[in-house]
């Protein structure tokens, strides 16, 4: 068991991002049911977030991977590199309105922005913000 107190910045963050997004997931079939799985519905919403069952999937797969990654400092900042810009470059597509099939709209739609800022969120704590395991004597 990691203690709180062991953990770098990048750790708190996949450990954070992890359980957020995992729980969100799981969440939103409780919105969406298990039906229409990869429909352009957007009538069914976790707060302002259109789901479907398709997209609480991903939910839950990018919170399983983050939470797998938040034990090690340097997996932490991989991982978490790596989905900042996933979630980057599906912003990007999301304002391009190619994701309708996971239920997000196009444009300044709440997923994109939200994508946007965790994507980045996410790439800092990847890089420069990542930090570096702290040990309490």
């Amino acid at each position: 068991m990691i203690s709180q107190g062991s953990l770098s910045p990048a750790q708190v963050v996949a450990l954070t991002f992890g359980c957020v997004y995992l729980m969100v997931g799981l969440v939103g079939f409780a919105v969406t049911g298990f039906d229409q799985w990869a429909s352009a519905v957007f009538t069914e919403k976790l707060l302002v977030f259109p789901l479907n069952p398709l997209h609480n999937i991903v939910h839950i797969a990018l919170g399983l991977i983050w939470m797998m990654s938040s034990s090690r400092l340097a997996t932490a900042k991989q991982v978490n590199l790596v989905l900042g810009v996933v979630l980057i470059v599906v912003a990007l597509a999301g304002f391009a309105g190619v994701l309708e099939f996971l239920a997000i709209e196009d444009k300044f739609a709440a997923d994109n922005l939200l994508h946007v800022v965790t994507g980045l969120v996410s790439v800092f704590f990847g890089t420069i913000g990542a930090g570096h395991r702290s040990y309490r004597h």
